[in-house]
């Protein structure tokens, strides 16, 4: 009995080194299944949210996803050989002219350090207001653009917006630039040359056309007018990201 006892314990500890042996080789083929590291550089996410009525659908999912965004876009980056060294977000979220509460703006938080604090902002932002069909997305965009970025070379300066409505025009009681040939000279002269991108999830319509037609480093990702962006996945998001920052 001792010598049948010894052998099944012989066996089970041998079992455990092929498995663990096995789990160890995966994990080394995944690594090398990814490209080398072809850029290192820290990133600067100024995340715009429209957060009317009716983008309750994603503002859930973006509230949902908050602590992870950061190591999720990091992670996803690896795939492209890019390695985020270092990120800061900040969020800005905005509504309709008729709303009490147009804009909701925090601080731009060092990742992963103040996730908590990034967290608490995200969780308090409610989808509601919002008054006739265009929002004030361009508004967004300019005080985005005007944000205390971090300059240094390495640095990637983003700004990403979520709406599913087009933007009323700037105006005279814009919190930021007056019209669009002046935020496109921020944009132009302000940001960075060669690290900036701006990333549009919105609906086709002139507003937006006018940006995406003219601007340097600008893509848009359609969505369809009035449907809340529940068709877009955060993974979808997220690997968008990774592929134009």
């Amino acid at each position: 009995m001792r010598t049948l006892k010894t052998i099944l314990i012989a066996t089970y500890i041998i079992i455990i080194i092929l498995l663990l042996l096995c789990l160890l080789k995966c994990n080394g083929a995944g690594e090398r299944n990814r490209p080398p590291v072809k850029e290192r550089f820290k990133a600067d996410v100024v995340m715009c949210i429209d957060c009317t009525g009716s983008m309750d659908g994603i503002l859930s999912k973006i509230k949902s996803n908050a602590l992870d965004f950061h190591s999720d876009l990091a992670d996803k980056c690896l795939d492209y050989g890019k390695e985020i060294t270092g990120m800061r977000i900040k969020v800005i979220a905005f509504r309709d002219f008729c709303d009490a509460q147009p804009f909701e703006i925090s601080e731009f938080h060092n990742m992963p350090e103040q996730e908590d604090a990034f967290r608490s902002f995200v969780s308090r932002l409610k989808a509601d207001g919002g008054g006739d069909g265009p929002e004030r997305g361009h508004d967004a965009l300019g005080l985005a653009i005007q944000s205390e970025w971090n300059n240094e070379p390495d640095v990637h300066q983003v700004i990403i917006l979520w709406t599913d409505n087009a933007s009323h025009p700037l105006s005279a009681t814009s919190p930021g630039p007056k019209n669009l040939d002046n935020m496109k000279t921020l944009w132009d002269e302000k940001m960075s040359k060669r690290g900036k991108k701006m990333i549009l999830f919105a609906p086709e319509d002139p507003s937006w056309a006018a940006i995406t037609g003219s601007w340097d480093k600008v893509i848009r990702h359609d969505v369809d007018a009035g449907g809340g962006l529940t068709d877009m996945d955060y993974e979808d998001i997220i690997k968008a990201l990774s592929e134009s920052i």
